[in-house]
């Protein structure tokens, strides 16, 4: 009985871990969706959250992706400006890339918005409304 009663601690204990794992691994990780205006989407799931991360320090995560998709950039740090996604260059006037963090559209360059654990992030090619 008392063999029963340790197989049973021991396969209890490893069940709470693993979920614990499994919890801590969706805790630690952001998403990034880039919608192009196709109704075509790329889904990047599990980038690795990092302390005082950014939503440029998102995509350069992305970056390491077999399937990355390029970007680029002008300026640095909290003025970084993103002005292209896959070859695809903002318009200025027309449609630009524009950023959501859980459904909210960005206020701020992607070197200054602060990102939380589980965050959504979203990027849309659209005209600035």
């Amino acid at each position: 009985m008392k063999r029963i009663s340790k197989l049973f601690f021991l396969v209890l204990i490893s069940t709470l871990v693993s979920h614990q794992l499994k919890a801590e691994n969706v805790a630690d990780h952001i998403d990034l969706v880039i919608q192009f205006d196709n109704d075509f989407e790329k889904h990047y799931s599990k980038i690795r959250y990092t302390q005082e991360m950014t939503v440029l320090n998102a995509m350069q995560q992305m970056q390491k992706h077999p399937r990355a998709t390029p970007f680029k950039v002008r300026g640095k740090g909290t003025s970084t400006f993103l002005f292209e996604i896959d070859s695809i260059a903002n318009q200025g006037n027309g449609k630009n890339w524009i950023y959501y963090v859980n459904g909210k559209r960005a206020t701020v360059g992607i070197g200054a918005k602060k990102l939380n654990p589980r965050d959504h992030i979203l990027w849309k090619y659209e005209s600035y409304r």
